[in-house]
């Protein structure tokens, strides 16, 4: 690694989510003296071995336009205080525009990381989508999470020659020995002992289509009974999926775990039968799209133990999940077909172990870090 860089984000732990965990991957796979971050102030962070600037990023203050000055302010003073020789943005905006400033300024170089949704989210405003454009067309590097990230970023402005697919992977690999007791006694204290069990993990924002599976439970519970379904996360449809679980009568089958730790997560994956999530892409009411899954790490992290999973045939899904192989991809917007998939799984023994295997092998094969982090190293050092 022979470049310096400052990795700038408002998404780093102990905020939680697919970007977060990407982005510490990332920051942990390099020499730490040669990476600092910067995000915002966080009472509850976690120390880590590189330097780590916390800062009020956004201005609160209406007599401060641009919000994001602050921002500019504590990205010029630390790359001249750290010596700086390249910025990577985890969000386009307002990151980007800051990087594209100091590009001018310093004659820092930046590449910037794409998710999807952040392409997407920006198409109502045709002045955002400008600062898009120019952001990505300026970039050293514009890195995608998947190839339908990399096609997005294409598509808005990045040059081809200069994008490229880096794969989020889990950095844990859970062996397939594990102290079966140990997990019957969890689930034993959340009630859910002797049943199948469904699990979503993720924030609970639409796209997600935690309401498909709500909606698809009773067509299940006619063929069994013995059924659960946990929800972990928090998010804004925590109340509307409360609401869906009571107009379904699902009280006795859906249980919401909004905040577990690592350890129990695994459990959670340990315990469950089929990981399920069905994503789907969100329109407006013009058409036009305003939220994609960009790819979708938990789908491979339940595969590592050896789980069936089925997710939403929209965005990135299809390629962390390679359907009829590792799981299925369904119409996340037919809870008929979301009830099918289920039912198939939870019927078909045989069917559900061999792709839970399947994916396994797979998961272990194609995403994994040590092989995604040189493909990162060689573009950092440009």
């Amino acid at each position: 690694m022979n470049r310096k860089s400052l990795i700038v984000s408002f998404d780093f732990p102990p905020i939680r989510g697919g970007i977060s965990t990407f982005l510490l991957t990332i920051a942990q796979s390099v020499p730490p003296e040669k990476v600092i971050v910067l995000t915002e102030k966080n009472s509850s962070a976690p120390i880590y071995n590189f330097t780590t600037y916390r800062k009020d990023l956004i201005s609160r203050s209406g007599l401060v336009w641009p919000r994001w000055l602050p921002m500019l302010y504590h990205m010029f003073k630390i790359a001249r205080k750290e010596k700086i020789s390249l910025i990577q943005v985890g969000q386009i905006l307002p990151f980007g525009i800051c990087a594209l400033v100091l590009k001018k300024i310093l004659n820092i170089p930046y590449i910037v990381y794409v998710y999807g949704q952040d392409l997407i989210i920006m198409r109502h405003s045709e002045k955002k989508m400008r600062q898009i454009r120019t952001v990505l067309k300026h970039a050293e590097a514009v890195i995608g999470c998947s190839h339908y990230t990399k096609l997005l970023a294409e598509q808005n402005g990045a040059l081809p020659e200069h994008t490229h697919v880096l794969y989020p992977c889990p950095t844990v690999r859970p062996s397939q020995e594990y102290n079966r007791q140990e997990i019957e006694s969890f689930m034993a204290a959340q009630g859910l002992t002797g049943k199948k069990i469904l699990l979503t993990v993720g924030n609970l924002v639409a796209r997600k289509g935690h309401d498909m599976v709500l909606k698809a439970l009773p067509e299940v519970i006619k063929h069994t009974r013995n059924i659960g379904y946990i929800i972990t996360g928090k998010g804004p449809q925590y109340n509307h999926l409360q609401q869906l679980v009571r107009i379904h009568q699902l009280q006795q089958y859906v249980k919401f775990m909004p905040q577990i730790t690592h350890h129990e997560l695994h459990k959670l994956y340990r315990a469950c039968d089929i990981f399920i999530m069905p994503t789907r892409t969100l329109k407006n009411k013009q058409g036009q799209s305003t939220d994609v899954e960009g790819f979708g790490i938990v789908f491979v992290e339940a595969n590592l133990y050896a789980k069936p999973v089925i997710g939403g045939d929209s965005g990135g899904v299809p390629e962390a999940i390679k359907n009829g192989f590792s799981g299925l991809t369904v119409n996340s917007e037919d809870s008929a077909t979301i009830a099918k998939a289920i039912i198939k799984l939870l019927t078909d023994d045989p069917l559900a172990k061999r792709l839970g295997q399947q994916g396994r092998e797979r998961a272990l094969e194609k995403f994994d870090w040590h092989k995604e982090s040189k493909k990162l190293i060689k573009i950092l050092n440009g």
